[in-house]
């Protein structure tokens, strides 16, 4: 990358930074659920993954071309693994007071290798393509349907 093409992306990032800053307040985080599934078809069949279903408010207006993803990281057996993965759905088409609800699937393409007894919860607001924003709520999951806000203790 040349430094024309550095200095146009750093002045992209610093422009979206007071953007996503405002629109970490637009939404808001609830009703979450996590259940253990099994990937069924495909070249990922028998994985065991977590399906993450929530609500999100808008409480102000959603700017364009940003997404919720979700990040996790779940104690298996006696290992922790990571992953992440971007909601899918349009947001900025919410009016205030308006809520749709959203799932992602984590750790389906790699599995889960075993039994979760626990997995800490990250909503991030992105830009399309981005791995990172910011945090809009975090809740800790302690298997079966145990899920509380906060971060896991």
């Amino acid at each position: 990358m040349n430094s024309r093409m550095q200095a146009a992306l750093a002045a992209t990032v610093v422009a979206a930074l007071p953007v996503l800053a405002q629109a970490k307040d637009a939404l808001s985080i609830d009703g979450v659920k996590v259940e253990t599934k099994t990937v069924t078809v495909g070249k990922d069949k028998g994985n065991e993954y977590l399906r993450v279903s929530f609500t999100a408010t808008a409480n102000d207006s959603v700017p364009a071309k940003t997404y919720i993803r979700v990040k996790a990281r779940a104690t298996v057996d006696d290992r922790t693994k990571s992953d992440d993965i971007m909601a899918l759905g349009k947001l900025d088409a919410l009016a205030p007071g308006q809520s749709k609800d959203m799932s992602a699937p984590l750790f389906m393409s790699e599995g889960l290798g075993g039994s979760a007894s626990r997995a800490e919860l990250t909503f991030m607001l992105v830009k399309i393509a981005e791995k990172t924003g910011p945090t809009l709520a975090e809740f800790c999951w302690s298997g079966g349907s145990k899920v509380k806000a906060g971060a896991c203790e």
